[in-house]
């Protein structure tokens, strides 16, 4: 079972049959990228996850277990920066922040509410690639 996104993308790659250059295209990057994520060298810039997810055909990212991660993996699987999220929730960028670090926590009401507003947005799909384009 892989564990890194490199080894994700390696199996997967395999799978279909393809060499690295063109799965590299396929995700939109350099075949050296490539390379150094199945090498687990590196790992893929959070811009880059929509489209692994893509390629993939899931999100290798494992499951949020806490409201942390949940943002976390949130932003990540969308390939948005902090500010961008947290205009997408409209929470301000200082406390989203905050809570993807871990030094707060919303109260429940509010929380709630952000967790909804994830639902939205996961629900969307198309939304992170809207926020690049008004940028």
């Amino acid at each position: 079972m892989p564990e890194t996104i490199g080894e994700h993308v390696r199996e997967r790659r395999r799978a279909l049959g393809i060499s690295q250059a063109q799965a590299a295209r396929r995700i939109g990057l350099c075949r050296d990228a490539l390379v150094r994520w199945e090498m687990n060298r590196t790992i893929p810039d959070v811009r880059m996850m929509p489209k692994v997810i893509e390629f993939l055909g899931y999100d290798p990212q494992p499951p949020a277990t806490t409201f942390r991660e949940l943002l976390l993996r949130t932003r990540r699987s969308l390939g948005l920066n902090q500010p961008e999220i947290a205009a997408l929730l409209s929470v301000p960028e200082s406390t989203f922040h905050d809570w993807e670090r871990g030094r707060s926590e919303p109260g429940a009401k509010r929380k709630a509410l952000v967790e909804e507003r994830i639902g939205g947005v996961i629900a969307s799909g198309s939304i992170a690639a809207g926020i690049r384009s008004n940028n």
